[in-house]
């Protein structure tokens, strides 16, 4: 089996949802600058509350990987620098 390599934030383990929509808002620019319903249509195998639940780990005060602005979330560029590709 191929191997695959993740981007991990350093010393901040992310749950698998938080994973996916943080990975999907970085990859897929029209995913960035979303509000949270928009959010719920990009991933539509999940209950929107799966979603709100990864919003509100990666907007956390420790972790901080996402910014909303009126109402919009998106990746919060600055932390990218801490993101390590494992």
């Amino acid at each position: 089996m191929r191997e695959i390599n993740w981007a991990e934030p350093f010393d901040k383990p992310l749950s698998g949802a938080a994973k996916g929509v943080l990975a999907t808002m970085m990859c897929l620019p029209e995913s960035d600058y979303l509000t949270a319903e928009e959010l719920y249509s990009r991933f539509k195998a999940d209950p929107p509350m799966v979603i709100d639940d990864a919003i509100a780990e990666l907007i956390s005060e420790d972790k901080q990987f996402l910014i909303c602005v009126n109402g919009r979330y998106a990746v919060n560029k600055m932390k990218l620098l801490e993101i390590n590709t494992i």
